[in-house]
């Protein structure tokens, strides 16, 4: 059994492109819990109305993103589990049956793929991610695991804890950076989800960077040292950041909607 998690707030159109996707996958065992945060859209009676087995769904106030991501955690009842928010979709009918092959035969405690950033149309605007490539490229940026491709042992997730709220953005990946302190991860190459952009992290990078920052001070558990060089090293990371994203408005001020294409390909 397969547990997909889905934490959604007001967002019916996207929660809907979400579930035509799981009803794509060729696995039948699986099972799709949805947290919703009280939306005041229909969401609640939408679920009500599909009368899915498969489908399990509260509807109540919550403490934020990782506060439904726990609570969904909770219900879980698959062996693996994994977190694809409203609006995220899989890109193949195959997708859970294949992780849940690969995990039969292998053992593995975490793994995850591919996915691609795609705008409100479905057209990618950035590059493919994935690529684990080891514990520090990964907590400082030099590798990517999107937190939509992975899935992990459900007694693993709940044995350490659940995702910490004292990470309002950077939760993901500081579960992420837990569970590679546990092994590394069983990588495949396959292209499994697209998600749309957005999100604290574009919205504000200064903050996202900065909840990074602290995220990776928990868990590779720095001292003042290592937690002064940190924070010098996001500092100009940040600085980098606004940087490229004034040169991609200037290159597309030059080149329109062709600047785009460029860097998807970058």
């Amino acid at each position: 059994m397969v547990t997909v998690v889905t934490v959604t707030r007001n967002d019916l159109r996207r929660l809907r492109a979400t579930w035509e996707s799981l009803k794509e996958q060729d696995l039948a065992a699986f099972e799709w819990i949805v947290v919703d945060g009280a939306s005041a859209d229909g969401t609640a009676e939408w679920l009500g109305a599909l009368s899915d087995p498969r489908l399990t769904f509260v509807s109540e106030p919550d403490d934020g993103l990782y506060d439904a991501m726990n609570h969904g955690l909770a219900l879980a009842s698959g062996e693996l589990t994994t977190f694809l928010n409203a609006g995220d979709s899989y890109l193949r009918p195959d997708v859970l049956s294949r992780v849940a092959q690969m995990h039969k035969s292998e053992g593995w405690q975490w793994g995850h793929g591919a996915a691609v950033i795609v705008d409100e149309t479905g057209r990618q605007v950035r590059p493919v991610t994935g690529g684990y490539r080891g514990r520090l490229r990964y907590a400082f940026g030099r590798s990517v695991v999107t937190h939509q491709t992975v899935f992990a042992r459900t007694e693993l997730l709940r044995k350490l804890g659940g995702f910490d709220l004292r990470f309002p953005i950077a939760g993901d990946v500081h579960m992420t950076m837990r569970l590679s302190g546990v092994s590394p991860p069983r990588v495949w190459q396959s292209l499994d989800v697209a998600y749309e952009e957005g999100g604290v992290s574009d919205e504000s990078p200064g903050r996202s960077l900065a909840d990074m920052h602290r995220a990776r001070v928990d868990a590779f558990e720095m001292g003042p040292v290592a937690e002064m060089g940190d924070a010098v090293w996001t500092k100009a990371v940040l600085a980098y950041v606004h940087g490229r994203r004034q040169a991609k408005r200037a290159a597309r001020a030059v080149l329109g909607e062709r600047s785009i294409d460029w860097w998807a390909s970058r």
